[in-house]
């Protein structure tokens, strides 16, 4: 018994400090050692959610997230403070043509799924009224200015 114990200890531990305890799936698949094992197991993991939820690796979240709904409600002909209303200040702004070009950059790397770089891009006219807004893949990595991004960005992870 002692021997299964640490051994479930063991992979306990290393379940919680690879992410792995954030993951639904394990307290399910840890009746495979047993019921009693297997119970200590899923009460383990629960524990350590609770106690040292911040251990737990989450999502990396960088930048301005503009969502689709946001996005459709800015219209042509909106001034430069109605849509600041809307998304905030924008972090990166540049001229064109007399006019704005706001850019929105986000980046977002789950624990599990799929990672999302994009850049939401809003530009006015010389008289400070919306022309389009619109989102790219991309970019948002090295417009963040975020060494971490950009490594993976470069690797072709984003």
């Amino acid at each position: 018994m002692k021997k299964t114990l640490v051994g479930m200890m063991t992979v306990v531990a290393m379940a919680f400090l690879s992410g792995c305890a954030s993951n639904g799936s394990f307290q399910e698949k840890a009746g495979v050692f047993g019921s009693k094992v297997g119970d200590f197991a899923v009460q383990a993991v629960d524990v350590a959610k609770q106690v040292g939820g911040n251990l737990v690796p989450g999502d990396y979240i960088t930048g301005v997230h503009v969502s689709e709904e946001t996005l459709a409600s800015l219209k042509p002909g909106m001034t430069t403070a109605e849509v600041e209303v809307l998304i905030g200040p924008a972090p990166d702004v540049s001229a064109l043509n007399g006019g704005e070009v706001w850019k929105f950059p986000y980046a977002r790397i789950p624990h599990f799924g799929t990672n999302i770089n994009e850049t939401t891009i809003v530009r006015f006219d010389a008289n400070q009224r919306l022309v389009k807004a619109y989102k790219v893949q991309g970019g948002g990595a090295a417009a963040s200015g975020h060494p971490l991004l950009q490594a993976a960005e470069e690797g072709g992870y984003l």
